[in-house]
């Protein structure tokens, strides 16, 4: 049977795997979403959050983006409650801030987007990357990132006038088939050919 010294430290590297397993955005992310986030809530509600339910879990939801940040969490928290939540009073705040500090919740770009409501169509127009949307897959955001880098690429070549696949092969065509460039049939131009090597009497 293992010793009490070897149980403690297999629950420690039990509890280090199962916090491995997801540590949240990492600090170059968590900047770009927090950001995000203040353009989402920006356009959803102004320059400050409502003093209802929906303005009060937007809240808790960017303060437990702001308290990941690097320098002093609880200031960065106050600063943002007093600019984006008047409602909201220091005592309260105070409260929050406690609550959320020691352990910022993480949520994943889907979970997000389901808290927040954001469709595809507003995380398009807002310029969002690093939240999913309630109404495409992760897999088909893919998808749609993979098809607009080939259009890109494609845009790209066209512009330094390389030529598609079917007009080389056109080209090709045309080339090897010179009764196109005369515009006749392809028996007319062999029996003009002969004519005019002399072989038809």
């Amino acid at each position: 049977m293992p010793s009490y010294p070897d149980q403690v430290r297999a629950a420690e590297r039990a509890a280090a795997r199962k916090r491995k397993r997801w540590r949240g955005p990492g600090r170059s992310i968590l900047a770009i979403r927090v950001a995000e986030l203040e353009r989402i809530l920006t356009d959803r509600y102004g320059p400050t959050l409502p003093d209802d339910d929906a303005g009060a879990e937007d809240a808790f939801l960017m303060a437990n983006h702001l308290a990941q940040c690097s320098g002093s969490p609880e200031n960065r928290m106050r600063d943002w409650f007093t600019r984006r939540c008047p409602w909201l009073g220091i005592s309260q705040q105070t409260v929050l801030i406690a609550k959320i500090v020691d352990r910022p919740l993480n949520w994943r770009a889907d979970t997000i987007a389901r808290r927040l409501n954001l469709t595809e169509a507003d995380r398009e127009r807002l310029r969002i990357t690093t939240i999913g949307a309630v109404d495409m897959t992760k897999e088909n955001r893919a998808l749609v990132r993979k098809q607009r880098k080939r259009d890109a690429a494609e845009a790209r070549r066209r512009a330094t006038g390389i030529p598609t696949i079917a007009e080389r092969r056109a080209k090709s065509d045309r080339r090897g088939k010179p009764w196109l460039e005369m515009n006749i049939s392809e028996r007319t131009w062999y029996r003009l050919r002969k004519i005019a090597a002399g072989k038809v009497a």
